[in-house]
């Protein structure tokens, strides 16, 4: 078996790994954004803490773009921990997806590579 050989034969087991792992994977596509925390000057006139400089927060957001534009979504307590939650485990679905995709790339290219070398002989 040549070096080649034994290359693809580990891409091709690492690959099927990790489309098992992805079936497992929670994923939840129409959330697109991601959650962040602000600090915030509220829309109270007589709020004594904004007066005096010192804002409100952290408060947590769901930040997400709509039609182009960027757009903040408050999380109150309730919620919170969900979107936390969804969020997390789409990183972890993108990062599983583009790993895949990167092993498919470099399966191709050394099988291109094999043949044309094959070609050659």
């Amino acid at each position: 078996m040549t070096y080649t050989e034994s290359m693809i034969e580990c891409l091709e087991s690492n690959l099927m790994l990790l489309k098992e792992e992805l079936a497992c994977l929670d994923h939840y596509p129409e959330l697109t954004g991601t959650v962040i925390t602000k600090i915030v000057r509220c829309s109270r006139p007589n709020c004594a803490a904004c007066a005096a400089g010192f804002f409100h927060g952290p408060n947590v957001y769901y930040r997400y773009y709509e039609n182009g534009a960027l757009k903040d979504k408050y999380l109150g307590k309730k919620i919170r921990d969900e979107y936390i939650r969804k969020t997390e485990a789409n990183k972890k679905y993108d990062a599983v997806s583009a790993e895949i995709r990167e092993i498919e790339r470099e399966l191709e290219r050394l099988k291109t590579m094999g043949s044309k070398r094959r070609a050659n002989q």
